[in-house]
């Protein structure tokens, strides 16, 4: 990894333009060829209709043409804009028209499909059509969606192309991240028994942790560190899983070596599982590339699809990759539990992501990271009230981990620390937060306050449970340089004065 400002100086608004527009060029492309794909259904299905002389559903028709012309009017508009002046304020004001153009086209075209579609498909009929996707007439599923369908599995073949796995792993799409991680917490339930222990180097997701804390009869070994060593020594004879996470979801945001320490466990003759959540380093940390083919543990992967593969928030979709030879035990988890992917939700998620788009995304975002939390920590003002927490930048306690890793793996999430204990009350963060907005407001700055993370424009949220110590988590967003210095400088303001009145 390069020097943190050899990095920053390597970019520049004008090389982000050339990305914004390649990032919109890749979402565009996607929806006009999923356009064309229903439309081609839907010619079948008439067609079809036709042949058996069965009625087919002229309302959902009239409906999928109406949701078809709006469609093609917001393209139109989509190609017809610009940004009215060279100004920032115009830029992100143009940026944020066209990300909310193509949120509405997918949104729109789940509407395409779902007016159709039945979730309890007909395998037959006379007269009625209860189907739409003419392939479900064929019987070579069942034509229920929480069993299977063949929209989860396109989109399954899909994700398996972006994460580039081999045939030794299978790759399913469940409702959620927390569905998920409960379809391997069942898996997991199911392979245990009596005093066997699970080690825990950093904590983990905290409803993760609450579904496994609630497993009787285990022993969970908390370690608390990040030393490889320390961790390896902690596995025995009684081990019977070890839960990992590049990145915790914590104030602390502690960076995990997860190659090497993957690598270190493909020595160890014993069978357990490796559970790793890979939900805040964006997916691109593949664990399943550094394990041993002839290795005795077996990885079983999630994430939470609807972070930074996402596109504005139009849909919930979580990921979950285990061995080939463990596929049909989780596909009958997943039916029995419900947490399959729905197709009118999946309709409306981004589909054919290349690794591409998902690295430019990714390296956006920590690009933006470590903007801001350079800018924050080498601030002379600041320097003794308050601290950016972000894995590449030097003064985190992982640093030296972090830079042996691709910038894009990183993330985006940045938390926020201070050194004085009366600063971690909700009502004081809610009101530095409420400063925040003022100031962003102020200077036409799009921000927000909310859950989740992996938007386009910055998003703070007040992390730790309720019965935890409240701490601050910025996702930085994936805005353009120039736009994020703007955002920078609101967030300088409102600590400064933070600092300043003690509100």
């Amino acid at each position: 990894m390069k020097d943190v400002q050899f990095i920053l100086k390597q970019n520049s608004q004008e090389k982000n333009i050339l990305e914004d527009a390649k990032l919109f060029q890749y979402r565009i492309e996607d929806i006009k060829s999923r356009m064309k794909f229903w439309e081609s259904r839907q010619n079948d299905y008439i067609n079809f209709c036709t042949d058996r002389k069965i009625c087919p559903d002229a309302t959902g028709l009239e409906v999928s043409s109406s949701v078809k012309n709006i469609m093609l009017n917001i393209l139109q508009e989509f190609d017809l804009d610009r940004p009215s002046s060279s100004s920032i304020e115009h830029y992100s004001s143009y940026i944020t028209r066209q990300n909310f153009r193509i949120r509405n086209l997918l949104l729109l075209l789940g509407q395409f499909y779902s007016h159709l579609e039945w979730s309890s498909s007909s395998y037959n009929q006379a007269i009625v059509p209860n189907f739409f996707d003419l392939r479900k007439q064929s019987g070579k599923i069942v034509n229920y969606d929480r069993w299977e369908s063949f929209m989860i599995a396109d989109m399954e073949d899909e994700l398996t192309k972006l994460y580039q796995l081999n045939s030794n792993y299978s790759l399913l799409l469940t409702s959620s991240g927390m569905a998920a991680y409960a379809t391997i917490n069942n898996f997991i339930i199911r392979h245990l028994s009596s005093d066997d222990e699970i080690v825990i180097p950093v904590p983990i997701y905290h409803e993760a942790e609450a579904l496994l804390s609630a497993i009787p009869g285990i022993k969970l070994l908390r370690l608390n560190t990040t030393d490889t060593d320390k961790i390896i020594s902690s596995i025995d004879h009684k081990t019977k899983a070890i839960y990992l996470t590049p990145i915790t979801n914590d104030e602390a945001l502690r960076f995990v070596d997860i190659d090497y320490l993957i690598q270190k466990i493909s020595f160890i003759n014993q069978e357990f599982f490796i559970v790793v959540d890979g939900t805040m380093s964006g997916g691109l940390i593949r664990p399943e590339q550094l394990i041993h083919s002839n290795n005795y543990s077996s990885i079983l992967y999630f994430e939470s699809g609807n972070k930074y593969q996402q596109f504005e928030d139009t849909a919930m979709k979580g990921i979950v990759i285990v061995p080939s030879s463990l596929r049909e035990e989780f596909v009958s988890i997943r039916r029995e539990l419900g947490t399959i992917l729905y197709d009118r939700v999946a309709v409306s998620l981004p589909y054919s992501i290349s690794f591409e788009e998902l690295k430019l995304k990714m390296s956006r975002f920590a690009h933006n990271a470590l903007f801001i939390s350079n800018s924050i920590n080498t601030n002379r003002d600041l320097q003794a009230f308050c601290r950016i927490n972000y894995p590449l930048d030097p003064c985190h306690p992982d640093y030296n981990v972090a830079q042996k890793y691709l910038r894009e793996q990183l993330g985006g999430v940045v938390t926020l620390s201070f050194y004085e204990s009366y600063y971690y009350q909700r009502n004081i963060l809610d009101k530095f937060i409420e400063n925040l907005i003022d100031q962003c407001q102020s200077k036409s700055v799009p921000f927000s306050k909310g859950d989740s993370y992996g938007f386009s424009i910055p998003r703070i949220h007040i992390g730790g449970s309720r019965s935890d110590k409240p701490f601050l988590r910025l996702c930085v967003g994936n805005r353009s340089i120039e736009e994020v210095k703007v955002f920078t400088s609101c967030l300088v303001e409102a600590l400064q004065e933070c600092q300043k009145h003690k509100i």
